[in-house]
């Protein structure tokens, strides 16, 4: 079946999906699929989907916001059990029906209880991303599938950065400059992970919505504990106005994490040095 999908006999190739959230197993699936094999002249066809899923998978393959409209291939892939709504009005000689669902745990569960698929008769072939998943639509719903395993993408990403910041999130403790620095980094497509250990109720109502709007950005619950993640992250951030001390900091460099910080005279008395375990704004 995919050796078919992917024969260099077919010019075109669409993958329908009723709907794509942020991120998931099945969005994980459709982006390293169309990454492993981006010349394959591959579309995703979607009904809904996020802005941020858009921008992921624009990269490798062309996408198209289904409104209803006709389309034509030589091979189509359903993504999603409703085959009804978009075979109608797809011209397509080939067609795979996914499962990524595992019904024989799902149907004992609500509001899948009781639920029954009917393979539409234009489906070829079934495939299934596991033994578990084939074994599960075999038992409740009755249909053999080929197992095709889901592709994993193996390619590091050596240029992702993690940073963290433990603060109050307060005008002197640079809070404007957070969002400042992370929007520089969009800008220049810099990929990197940013946890911010604060409380958004000190944050100006302005800086909380931009902070909400960048993905990038995770919250986290200030705890006492926050200072186990410094040695996971390749940075801690910490760009305040002003400083006596810089109890973050001085954790930061005792565990080996290199900061980032502004020019204050409290972060080199601390032994804050620039080029060394340091850089200073």
């Amino acid at each position: 079946a995919i050796c078919h999908l992917l024969s260099t006999d077919c010019n075109k190739r669409i993958i329908y999906q009723n709907y794509l959230y942020y991120i998931g197993g099945i969005e994980t699936f459709l982006q390293n699929f169309t990454k492993h094999y981006k010349d394959k002249n591959i579309t995703l066809v979607c009904r809904t989907m996020s802005n941020q899923a858009i921008i992921n998978m624009s990269e490798y393959c062309d996408i198209i916001i289904d409104n209803d409209g006709t389309y034509e291939c030589d091979v189509l892939l359903l993504g999603n059990y409703n085959g009804d709504v978009v075979l109608p009005r797809v011209k397509a000689p080939k067609v795979y029906q996914m499962i990524h669902a595992d019904w024989e745990g799902l149907t004992k569960l609500s509001p899948w209880a009781g639920f029954k698929w009917e393979k539409h008769p234009r489906i070829d072939t079934i495939i299934s991303v596991s033994e578990s998943a084939a074994r599960g639509l075999k038992n409740t719903m009755g249909y053999d599938s080929k197992v095709i395993y889901n592709i994993l993408d193996d390619s590091p990403e050596d240029d992702m950065k993690a940073f963290i910041t433990l603060s109050r999130a307060t005008a002197e403790k640079g809070i404007e400059r957070i969002v400042k620095m992370a929007k520089a980094f969009k800008e220049q497509d810099k990929h990197f992970i940013w946890y911010l250990c604060c409380s958004l109720e000190q944050a100006p109502r302005h800086i909380v919505e931009q902070i909400k709007s960048i993905p990038e950005f995770v919250i986290v619950k200030p705890g006492v504990h926050n200072k186990a993640l410094i040695n996971k992250c390749d940075y801690l951030v910490q760009l305040s106005d002003c400083e006596s001390f810089g109890l973050s900091v001085c954790e930061s460099l005792i565990l080996g994490t290199p900061v980032i910080i502004t020019d204050l005279e409290a972060f080199k008395e601390i032994g804050c040095k620039h080029g060394e375990n340091a850089i200073i704004c």
